[in-house]
């Protein structure tokens, strides 16, 4: 594995976790 397709994935996998943490703070929010 590359260095820019190390860098792509870390990417993705943080978007991923602060879309999955967003979800559930709205859903105990609410």
């Amino acid at each position: 594995m590359t260095a820019l397709q190390r860098q792509l994935l870390k990417c993705y996998i943080q978007s991923v976790l602060l879309f999955l943490s967003t979800c559930l703070y709205s859903l105990n929010y609410r």
